[in-house]
């Protein structure tokens, strides 16, 4: 066994055994989440038929990250300061040796044998940028709560799909070939739209026309548990600022334009839903309305600007909910 060589990192060294040759790259971009981490690293390395490496991108954690637990000689730790879930993934894609790349939250698990089958998928298709498949929620004790079953689609469908807020694609589900994930300019390294730096990166993956291609079974879990960040302010945030990013995008993409207004109603559909969940009624009300404006043809968005009305008059006049 040959001595593994040294690479620096902005801060830490990752050690790289020199005999690896790994064909798919996995990037877990850190923050925060040590006690989550030994899953998630556990489900990568108990993938087999594919020659893999890990590499743990930690983004300036307190808690910092740590893999000596793991020892395992496939595993890589990269150190930097913190800048967010898109730099972490930049930082992780231009030191990974991997042709394909997956992306794993800290909070999630890979399927067994995902990587080896969609590794094949691309090895049969060199045209294909990448490949997508479906995934599964679970609770926190590993009990299912529902399944997310995708399908082959057009670009322009997939377009469609995640403006009207129904995505047949989840970077939990896709593997990517990196000179793709390059070439389009990796993710967008601005923190505010962390929890949505994906969906940015998905939006330029669809409308650039590369192919993507439908390899059907459950690719991984995505955990609820009380600390996902979707469930929080940032991430609601975040959509106002990944509008900006789209409506800037526009002009790049023409098949983009036609889909700003449902993209607009979806968001400030979700961040009223939020805000009527906390009881912020005005905030709700707010959200609905320019919901209606961004698509007037929603009669959804009509019932539950009623419904943040109502409450907010109930509780602006002494009432109980």
């Amino acid at each position: 066994m040959e001595e593994p060589s040294h690479v620096q990192g902005e801060m830490g060294i990752s050690l790289i055994p020199k005999f690896m040759n790994p064909r798919v790259s996995v990037i877990i971009p850190y923050y925060e989440g040590k006690s989550r981490l030994p899953g998630a690293a556990a489900s990568v390395l108990g993938q087999t038929g594919v020659e893999l490496e890990l590499i743990i991108v930690d983004d300036g954690s307190v808690s910092p990250a740590e893999t000596e637990f793991l020892k395992d000689e496939r595993v890589r730790l990269i150190r930097m300061g913190h800048a967010g879930k898109g730099a972490a993934v930049n930082r992780g894609t231009a030191a990974a040796r991997g042709e394909i790349i997956c992306v794993l939250d800290q909070d999630d698990l890979m399927a067994e044998g995902r990587l080896a089958r969609q590794a094949a998928a691309l090895d049969a298709g060199p045209e294909t940028a990448a490949v997508y498949s479906d995934y599964e929620r679970v609770g926190e004790n590993g009990e299912r709560m529902d399944i997310f079953f995708s399908r082959q689609a057009s670009n322009r469908e997939m377009l469609h799909a995640m403006a009207s807020g129904v995505s047949l694609i989840s970077m939990l589900a896709m593997a990517v070939r990196k000179r793709v994930l390059e070439r389009l300019g990796g993710f967008s390294e601005d923190p505010a739209l962390t929890g949505l730096d994906d969906g940015e990166f998905f939006v330029r993956l669809i409308c650039s026309g590369e192919r993507l291609l439908y390899v059907p079974g459950i690719a991984g879990q995505w955990v609820s548990h009380g600390g996902n960040y979707s469930k929080g302010a940032g991430f609601h945030d975040a959509r106002l600022v990944f509008l900006s990013k789209l409506l800037a995008l526009c002009s790049r993409y023409p098949m983009l334009q036609p889909e700003m207004k449902y993209f607009r109603a979806h968001a400030h559909a979700m961040r009223g839903i939020f805000f009527l969940e906390k009881g912020d009624y005005a905030g709700a009300s707010e959200e609905f309305s320019a919901q209606v404006k961004s698509f007037p043809f929603g009669l959804n968005a009509y019932y539950l600007l009623a419904k943040a009305f109502l409450c907010g008059l109930i509780v602006k006049k002494g009432g109980r909910l």
